[in-house]
């Protein structure tokens, strides 16, 4: 039964030794397909040595090779083998048997070969085999390593008296680069305005004032890093509230700047008339201040006919709440270490632990109050209470700063 040579070599090409099956000789043909399997896997680690010599071989060339020469063989001597099967006669099949051993074994010398000549060119790249000489002469012959700025290579050994003369050139001395300083800290305003005030406090006098996107000089701060110690652009020396500006470095790393006490209050030429409850909130009244709130209402209480009043003081100063006729007191509540002065706005609700407090029964009615502390940087407080009896309130006092 005649094959057709093309479906042969295609066939051959798929799994080499196939065509052997098609042609009915299994046995054959599974010895094919191993000696082909065993020869790609050596073809292909010779691929990889010779791209791995140097200088390198483009990525891929050698295993392209080896995949054209294997599967352009195998497609050849798939058309060839089915073609011999194809011819007529005993002598035809002695013929093809005959020719197929030969074509085995130039096979086999054209695989040997290639692999030698394979073999040469890694050995000719990886500098194992002398271009000049013998096996292994390379080693001694290789080229002098070219010389890098800032460092020498080692130079031949002189060949003749005239050589031996000539002195090394001496070795270039680098000039050592300059340290670039580190420049010194400097802050932004990031607040609309910011006072410069001439210590570490709001009881310092102002000396000038920032506007936003100012920067300035950064010198120091105060033990507690809430204040900076700058001089601005044009040579002022002062103090601004830390929060109100950005600073590129961390604030504990600069050093503690010493400031002076702040100044006393002058001491009055005389004796300072004192001034009733009602006096001193009519004062207030009168000048500048800010509004007081009515104080929250909590529930009902017996009180005796009376409002029962907690105030609670979350600001870092005493706290002196004013209450006008008809009762006419004063109430003091002591500073709480650990509460601070909110920037721009208050707290989202009143925190009571830790914060001083005081209660006290009023007579009801309406009453003008003022709340004041005692740093004298911070507005008096004046508003109007409606109390009714028995009846129990609460009022939280802070501090809200929109300038320092």
């Amino acid at each position: 039964m005649r094959k057709k040579p093309l479906v042969g070599g295609l066939l051959n090409v798929l799994i080499p030794g196939l065509v052997y099956g098609y042609l009915g000789r299994w046995g054959r043909a599974l010895f094919v397909f191993v000696g082909a399997v065993l020869g790609l896997v050596a073809l292909f680690i010779l691929a990889g040595m010779v791209e791995s010599t140097d200088p390198p071989w483009p990525d891929g060339v050698t295993q392209a090779a080896v995949l054209i020469f294997f599967y352009g063989g195998m497609f050849l001597e798939g058309i060839t083998a089915v073609r011999r099967h194809n011819q007529p006669g005993a002598a035809a099949a002695a013929a093809a048997r005959t020719s197929g051993s030969r074509a085995l074994v130039i096979a086999l010398i054209g695989i040997i070969v290639i692999l030698c000549g394979l073999l040469v060119v890694v050995m000719a790249y990886s500098g194992l085999l002398d271009r000049d000489g013998g096996p292994l002469a390379g080693l001694a012959s290789r080229p002098a390593p070219t010389s890098t700025p800032g460092l020498t290579s080692a130079a031949a050994e002189p060949t003749s008296a005239a050589e031996a003369e000539v002195t090394a050139e001496p070795e270039p001395t680098l000039e050592p680069t300059a340290t670039e300083a580190p420049s010194e800290p400097h802050a932004v305003v990031t607040h609309e305005t910011l006072n410069v005030r001439a210590g570490p406090g709001t009881s310092y006098a102002k000396v000038g004032v920032l506007q936003q996107g100012d920067e300035v000089k950064a010198t120091g701060r105060n033990g507690a890093g809430t204040w900076l110690a700058i001089t601005t652009a044009d040579g002022t020396e002062g103090w601004v509230y830390a929060d109100y500006t950005s600073l590129d470095t961390a604030i504990q790393s600069l050093p503690v700047a010493q400031a002076s006490p702040p100044p006393a209050p002058p001491t009055p030429s005389g004796p300072t008339p004192t001034l009733s409850v009602d006096e001193q909130i009519a004062k207030i009244a009168g000048g500048e201040h800010g509004t007081l709130p009515q104080p929250g209402e909590v529930g009902g209480v017996d009180a005796g006919g009376q409002a029962e009043v907690t105030i609670l003081n979350d600001t870092p100063y005493q706290l002196t709440v004013l209450i006008g006729s008809p009762n006419s007191r004063t109430v003091t509540v002591e500073a709480c270490p650990g509460c601070k002065v909110y920037s721009m706005v208050g707290p989202i609700f009143c925190q009571d632990e830790g914060r001083p407090t005081q209660t006290v029964r009023l007579v009801p009615g309406t009453l003008q109050v003022v709340a004041r502390v005692t740093d004298p940087g911070v507005t008096p407080f004046y508003g109007t209470w409606e109390l009714k009896a028995n009846t129990a309130y609460f009022n939280c006092f802070y501090i809200v700063s929109r300038t320092r």
